[in-house]
């Protein structure tokens, strides 16, 4: 695992997690606690 930046759009998020050595198994992470609204149900 390894921690990166990653912009979408216009969001940035500074502590998403990178899984996997290969480009055809890598899996991107972003938790929950990058965006607290996202907690929250609507």
């Amino acid at each position: 695992m390894m921690k990166t930046s990653v912009r979408i759009g216009a969001f940035e998020i500074d502590d998403a997690e990178l899984h996997g050595e290969s480009p055809g198994e890598r899996t991107l992470t972003i938790p929950c606690k990058s965006d607290p609204d996202v907690n929250n149900p609507l």
